[in-house]
């Protein structure tokens, strides 16, 4: 009887042992700049830390889009360490509510992808009131859009919101999209000042697989940007 309890303990030792391998962890994977300015560059630190009891590699990061960078201080964590992925962010030529993601690929078995994510709101340069800007003013809000990972055959839906920020009555003339997966309704296309519209957008992820990059131009009688045109981004991911 000893015996075969001394036998239950070791085995139930062993098995506690186990080793968990390379664990990746970010305690806060969510930033919010909040509100910044067209054309500022603002720098962000994600902590990520090896959970596991064996070396952490990162091995790969990816963006979602160019004005994007990041990197990390260390790319070999032992168990327990934690290292600062530092991300810049270019708002350069975009405008309006954005959404942006960074991918981290790591030697993490159970989960070989982390996502981290930052947000921000960008508000047009030099611009203080509606009535110092001259004509119509579109305002888009995203500018870009991730759908991140969708499931192939599904249909995924997001809203894109239009503004007039000028002090003339506003035209949108047309909406052309660039793939026939999508289809757009707008619910306005006259805007005076500081009126909005919603533009829903419909995405057919149907006969499609994989990182997909297509584009939606609003065209408009604004003064400044008569074509403006929207990214839209997705992984979209087919099981057999």
């Amino acid at each position: 009887m000893k015996a075969k309890i001394f036998l239950l303990m070791l085995l139930s030792t062993l098995t506690f042992a186990q080793k968990q391998g390379a664990k990746i962890f970010a305690e806060i994977p969510k930033h919010d700049f909040g509100e910044i300015i067209e054309g500022q560059r603002v720098t962000h630190e994600f902590v990520v830390k090896n959970a596991g009891d064996e070396i952490l590699e990162i091995r790969k990061i990816n963006a979602s889009c160019g004005c994007t960078a990041a990197q990390p201080d260390k790319d070999k964590l032992a168990p327990g360490e934690s290292t600062k992925i530092k991300v810049h962010f270019d708002s350069s030529n975009r405008q309006g509510k954005q959404v942006k993601y960074v991918y981290v690929m790591t030697n993490d078995k159970s989960n070989p992808q982390i996502r981290l994510e930052f947000t921000c709101d960008i508000q047009p340069r030099n611009v203080t009131n509606t009535k110092d800007v001259s004509g119509a003013r579109l305002i888009i809000t995203p500018a870009k859009f991730d759908f991140g990972n969708v499931k192939g055959g599904s249909v995924v839906s997001t809203n894109i919101f239009l503004k007039n920020i000028g002090n003339s009555q506003l035209k949108i003339n047309s909406v052309n999209n660039s793939c026939d997966c999508f289809k757009t309704t707008l619910n306005a296309t006259t805007l005076n000042q500081n009126e909005n519209a919603v533009m829903k957008l419909d995405f057919d992820t149907s006969k499609r697989s994989g990182k997909f990059t297509r584009t939606i131009t609003i065209s408009a009688n604004d003064s400044v940007e008569p074509n403006q045109t929207i990214v839209i981004f997705a992984n979209i991911i087919n099981k057999d």
